[in-house]
């Protein structure tokens, strides 16, 4: 399996970025991320695909920090939204195929 050791959008493809708690979700050809969180995480309203603006860092053992576009009563008041993580833990391609929670359990 091969592992990249950061991930730009430059990358294209579809990749599962592991933090502590949760996986990320990068679909960098349709550009959205979906978060799905692990057992002991709370549900937010990062676990729907979101439109994916920018990839600010996401390098393994750094935290992640990228924007995505603001929707809904949000997009009236900002223009995007910043998601930071825990600890990027690895970062590993994507099936091409499936939902995204067929991609939380990684191997590794």
């Amino acid at each position: 399996m091969t592992r990249l050791d950061k991930l730009t959008e430059t990358n294209g493809g579809r990749w599962r970025v592991r933090t502590r708690d949760s996986v990320h979700l990068f679909d960098l050809e349709a550009m959205t991320v979906t978060r799905v969180p692990g057992p002991s995480s709370e549900p937010s309203a990062y676990d729907a695909a979101r439109p994916l603006l920018r990839i600010v860092e996401c390098t393994a053992g750094e935290k992640g920090h990228w924007h995505t576009r603001a929707d809904g009563t949000d997009a009236e008041h900002f223009d995007f939204i910043r998601h930071i993580t825990s600890r990027i833990l690895r970062i590993c391609p994507a099936p091409l195929r499936g939902d995204a929670r067929d991609s939380a359990d990684d191997e590794g």
